[in-house]
């Protein structure tokens, strides 16, 4: 036996003794949670489990962690340990994986704005919600994406290019984290066949999602996705007003179906009753369907559509049928 192995072998049964009188030394105190971190070096581990009075010696808890020859194996999470535990019985609690994951499902659901996703993460995750609000919009930040993503190049905010889904995100996940890994999952989307049919329609990345917010916003039903988008397309091809209470209550702060007279008068780029063309960025987070919806429009001649006030819209294709569609919803809800 050289003298390297002679004593590490002698550390071994040094810390087995030094275990055993710690076990019959005296009482365990109460139990504390103590959370692993993804990546979380384990000598940083060590010292918060001393941190917390639950071993003695880091040192000795990692002399058994890698006498287990398991210590590469051990899983980020919450363990379960005891007070003025001993080391040796620690490192077997930590071996024996943890008794819950850091991690925590979250579902961000279509049409939904960056204020609203910092509210969800916050209560989920415990992130700093005006950190994550001000990130997304720090044109540093988007920048050092636009490198790896070429479309957010310019953009002033992340606002429609964080995609909604269901994600798994670890507690104490930093924002920057969060927002690189919601915007890496909105390219992945980008096909070589949407960015065709993107281009097809003499449209950038951030007109197709632009316009997809609106859709996303105007209607909640799947097969009006593709005839709302129509609307609109046909509208911009006509030069025409978008006309969006949707629009113009992103920037109000208002629900669409509150908008009054007066609202409508507002200056802003978001009112497209008074400016044509898109608004400046898109309003919410738009899903794949609404994205597909644009790319994707149905066929029609519609310039018009009105909301029935039971989740659908009536559409038309001259003013003079939109008036008649407005007349006949009123009647229904003037009975």
């Amino acid at each position: 036996m050289n003298l390297r192995a002679w004593l590490i072998a002698c550390g071994i049964i040094f810390a087995i003794g030094a275990a055993a009188l710690a076990y019959f030394g005296g009482p365990t105190g109460r139990e504390v949670r103590i959370a692993l971190g993804k990546g979380q070096p384990l000598s940083a581990f060590a010292d918060s489990l001393k941190a917390h009075r639950i071993i003695e010696s880091p040192a000795l808890f990692l002399l058994f962690l890698r006498a287990s020859g398991r210590e590469g194996r051990i899983s980020a999470g919450y363990y379960v340990l005891r007070e003025r535990d001993h080391e040796w019985r620690a490192a077997r609690r930590v071996l024996s994986g943890p008794s819950a994951s850091l991690e925590v499902k979250i579902t961000l659901p279509e049409g939904i704005t960056i204020a609203q996703m910092a509210g969800l993460l916050s209560d989920s995750l415990g992130i700093d919600s005006a950190e994550f609000c001000s990130l997304a919009r720090d044109r540093k930040f988007i920048d050092s994406l636009a490198k790896i993503y070429p479309y957010l190049k310019g953009l002033s905010s992340l606002e429609g290019f964080l995609f909604p889904d269901t994600y798994f995100f670890y507690k104490g996940e930093r924002p920057r984290a969060i927002l690189a890994r919601m915007a890496e999952r909105h390219f992945s989307f980008w096909t070589p066949e949407r960015l065709a049919a993107a281009e097809e329609l003499r449209m950038t990345v951030g007109d197709v999602v632009t316009l997809a917010s609106l859709v996303e916003c105007e209607t909640k039903l799947d097969e009006e996705r593709p005839v709302v988008a129509s609307v609109f397309l046909n509208r911009l091809r006509r030069g025409m007003p978008l006309a969006s209470n949707s629009a113009l209550g992103y920037v109000l702060g208002k629900n669409p179906a509150w908008l009054s007279e007066k609202d409508l008068e507002t200056k802003s780029p978001y009112n497209t009753y008074r400016n044509p063309g898109l608004p400046p960025t898109p309003i919410c987070n738009p899903g794949l369907k609404s994205i597909d919806a644009v790319l994707r429009p149905a066929r029609t001649d519609y310039l018009f559509f009105v909301a029935t006030g039971e989740g659908n819209h009536l559409f038309s294709a001259t003013y003079e049928e939109h008036q008649r569609n407005i007349a006949k919803v009123k009647r229904k809800w003037n009975r």
